[in-house]
């Protein structure tokens, strides 16, 4: 892997060996550091709250080879976490890991991100991992995360509900990511809770559920019925699932491809779909149907799509693309 130092200015490395501790090194963290993993299995699931750096002077954790420094997790948890009690976290970058996920039930998987509604997580890079094992979700972000990257990640897990999840979230990029090889019975890619300002461009979209659930690859909005329990601010209490998401560029299998579920103002183009697209008003229980806002051919915009114009998938993240933990402008 690349040592991300065009992402911090003055690095101070610290080395991980392998049979050493990722979260007792993290003890020593400061903004500036980059963390390089040795080859090897770490046990045990990594807690990255309260974790800070600096806009432009990021906290780095890197696996020295592509893939060969594995996280395993435990039951009780998340391979990779951040706590919204703990305080969360900002300008942190995770690079090149094998993530395995290693529970049969709870809302645990493989990273599962969150900080406090008054100082949410933000401007964090997940970059060319793999997302692995049993779990929840592969990935999780959600009570208000924004300047997200996730980026060139491999998702072969089996999920009991989405690939990638994301509750919440804004100005945010999913990039070159592929889960043709993962099972997961909702969806590879949920974007849901008012969740706004997002590009999704580059990814190979694939999974097949392990269920009779026909999964939907894309859900720009979602369904639930416990939001009044995330005890969202207004900014974060709205009618609509997902808003202002561009889907573009991207490879996206069946059986449904896409469904705007409350997803409004959004676009979907330049994409291959092997499925079907929906629309729907998505599902929240504090919303009137007359109060929604629905996804639906006059509010969304969907166009030309006769196939990505660039190559798509992890293999092909552009090594040009810098992808460090910062504002996304978005």
């Amino acid at each position: 892997m690349d040592d991300t130092g065009p992402c911090v200015k003055n690095p101070r490395y610290i080395a991980v060996s392998a049979g050493q501790s990722i979260q007792a090194a993290l003890g020593q963290a400061r903004p500036g550091t980059v963390f390089k993993v040795a080859p090897g299995t770490y046990d045990g699931c990594i807690d990255l709250s309260g974790l800070h750096g600096d806009d432009g002077n990021p906290i780095i954790l890197i696996s020295e080879t592509t893939h060969a420094a594995r996280i395993v997790g435990d039951s009780s948890c998340a391979a990779i976490f951040s706590l919204i009690s703990k305080g969360g976290m900002s300008n942190v970058g995770v690079y090149g890991f094998t993530i395995v996920a290693n529970t049969s039930s709870g809302d645990f998987g493989g990273v599962k991100i969150a900080g406090p509604w008054r100082d949410p997580v933000h401007n964090v890079a997940f970059v060319g991992n793999e997302v692995t094992g049993t779990g929840q979700d592969g990935m999780k972000f959600f009570n208000g995360a924004n300047n997200i990257i996730v980026a060139g990640n491999t998702n072969t897990g089996k999920w009991r509900q989405e690939a990638f999840d994301n509750v919440s979230i804004e100005k945010s990029i999913f990039a070159y990511n592929t889960t043709s090889a993962a099972i997961a019975n909702y969806t590879s890619l949920t974007l849901k809770g008012a969740s706004r300002d997002i590009e999704v461009v580059g990814n190979d979209f694939g999974v097949v559920s392990a269920t009779s659930f026909r999964p939907t690859q894309i859900l720009v909005g979602g369904y639930g019925k416990k939001f009044a329990a995330l005890k969202q601010p207004d900014y974060w209490a709205q009618p609509f699932q997902a808003r202002n998401v561009h889907v573009h560029d991207n490879k996206i299998g069946g059986p449904n491809s896409v469904g705007f579920a409350g997803g409004i103002d959004s676009v979907l183009e330049n994409n291959s779909l092997a499925g079907k697209i929906g629309f729907s008003c998505g599902a929240d229980d504090r919303f009137t149907r007359e109060q929604k806002l629905c996804g639906g051919p006059t509010t969304d915009i969907v166009r030309n799509n006769d196939g990505p114009t660039i190559p798509v998938g992890a293999e092909n993240l552009p090594t040009t693309l810098r992808v460090c933990p910062r504002p996304t402008g978005l």
